[in-house]
């Protein structure tokens, strides 16, 4: 059984700018004492993202380091997109729009951890209170639908 009951995946890339980002989530919020007791924090990449670095280099070896890397057999949505959508007002592929890797996320969750209690989902620029919401989880867990946080119109 996963020791963790609450699980949050967060999407993010191979480039050095999604590196610093999860650098700062580890010396930030992620060293709080709930990470790896009662959550499970893994940041999510693209198995065919651009290129797949050499094993102790780039996001490769952050991996091997903190054991905190899922790869996800999915390309980037900028990958799969051909035109420019109107969730960027027609200006990028993608740009503001869920992305592929966060579906695949889900997927994956609801299969491998089917008795995890909540999963959720937040950028690799945001900064999560743990200390605040692991208390609301536990005090939301006799509900049968919970769902937390904001939700953007392009959101899901």
């Amino acid at each position: 059984p996963n020791p963790n009951p609450n699980q949050v995946g967060v999407p993010s890339g191979g480039r050095s700018q999604a590196a610093q980002r999860r650098h700062e989530a580890r010396a930030t919020w992620m060293s709080s004492p709930h990470v790896g007791r009662s959550v499970g924090v893994c940041f999510l990449l693209s198995a065919y993202d651009d290129e797949l670095p050499s094993r102790g280099e780039g996001w490769a070896a952050e991996a091997e380091e903190h054991g905190d890397v899922l790869l996800l057999q999915v390309a980037e949505t900028r990958a799969l997109l051909t035109a420019n959508t109107r969730y960027s007002n027609f200006t990028k592929r993608g740009r503001g729009m869920p992305t592929f890797k966060q579906f695949a996320f889900f997927r994956h969750a609801a299969t491998l951890l089917p008795r995890v209690a909540y999963i959720g989902k937040i950028d690799d620029d945001t900064a999560v209170n743990l200390r605040v919401l692991v208390p609301m989880l536990r005090l939301a867990r006799c509900l049968p639908n919970v769902l937390m946080g904001s939700v953007r119109w392009a959101a899901f």
